[in-house]
């Protein structure tokens, strides 16, 4: 497998533009996003990319060192494009999820589904904590079998006096 340092240099190039523009919009959101409501494993994954975000900037840094390249090296710039990419999958996935949370959290009122993306708590863990004798989650239904909803700010407290 040959692979030219000038071809290598053009990557560079595209790649150096790409993730200057991602590697701050990703600072930022991740700097402003309340990771909180994320499971461990997105997490992780988050951390993960930040450590592949600063391993291309280190090869950028390489080539614009003017250093000599080798296959190696051009095999591990191409991975970092396609990390590049997972990276701008990953951001606007987090951009959607945020504005979606965003908009749950303005509301007054939420739904079961709702409940479950903000929270990150099943539908049948939200019954049991519904069916509970002491303590049970606050939720309205208008009619027995009906559609429940759950007032935020209601929520919100229990939630509160669920951690003391």
């Amino acid at each position: 497998m040959n692979i030219t340092a000038e071809e290598v240099e053009a990557q560079l190039k595209e790649q150096e533009s790409f993730l200057s523009e991602m590697g701050h919009l990703l600072d930022t959101k991740i700097a402003e996003a309340d990771l909180s409501h994320l499971d461990s494993r997105t997490r992780n994954k988050i951390l993960h990319l930040e450590l592949l975000k600063k391993q291309s900037r280190e090869l950028i840094d390489l080539q614009n060192s003017g250093a000599s390249y080798n296959i190696e090296e051009a095999l591990i710039l191409k991975h970092a494009k396609q990390e590049d990419d997972f990276i701008s999958k990953i951001n606007l996935t987090l951009n959607s999820t945020e504005n979606d949370i965003i908009k749950i959290q303005a509301k007054k009122y939420i739904t079961v589904k709702e409940f479950s993306e903000i929270y990150n708590i099943q539908k049948t863990s939200q019954q049991n904590y519904r069916a509970r004798l002491n303590d049970p989650l606050p939720y309205h239904q208008k009619v027995e079998g009906g559609k429940i909803v759950y007032v935020v700010e209601e929520v919100e407290k229990w939630f509160d006096n669920q951690h003391r």
